[in-house]
């Protein structure tokens, strides 16, 4: 049985995501999302920020959370809140340790500068990012 591709969801004050980590589908989510984020009138800087810090953490999925060759899902959740947006991602896998080498290492630190909130949670059954964003 082939697993399928992506599944997602939306609406005016939220978007669901639920796909395999892929390189190409995280590029394709991320226009999505910024699809979804022009539909909800925020301003063009917020909606980069929160466009630019949502690929960094499901870039990190990609790149962290599944060994190497192998792939597994991601799941977004974003939400429209009166005087915020929240946008949760999150994987199934394991953390893998920071190795100290290569050009990597900075997605979360971009993360943290860009949103105005991050809660980070690392467990045995996988990590979630938490992130915020209030409307300016």
């Amino acid at each position: 049985m082939r697993r399928r591709e992506r599944r997602s969801t939306w609406s005016a004050t939220w978007l669901h995501h639920r796909g395999v980590a892929t390189v190409e589908s995280v590029t394709r989510l991320r226009r999505e999302l910024s699809d979804w984020i022009q539909t909800v009138g925020v301003s063009r800087n917020l909606a980069y920020d929160l466009a630019l810090g949502c690929y960094e953490a499901m870039a990190n999925v990609v790149a962290h959370a599944y060994p190497t060759g192998t792939t597994g899902f991601l799941d977004l959740h974003a939400r429209l809140g009166k005087d915020d947006i929240t946008v949760t991602v999150r994987d199934h896998g394991q953390w893998k340790p920071e190795s100290g080498q290569g050009p990597g290492g900075r997605g979360l630190v971009l993360i943290r500068r860009l949103a105005d909130g991050v809660d980070l949670l690392r467990g045995e059954h996988g990590t979630r990012v938490d992130m915020r964003w209030l409307r300016h």
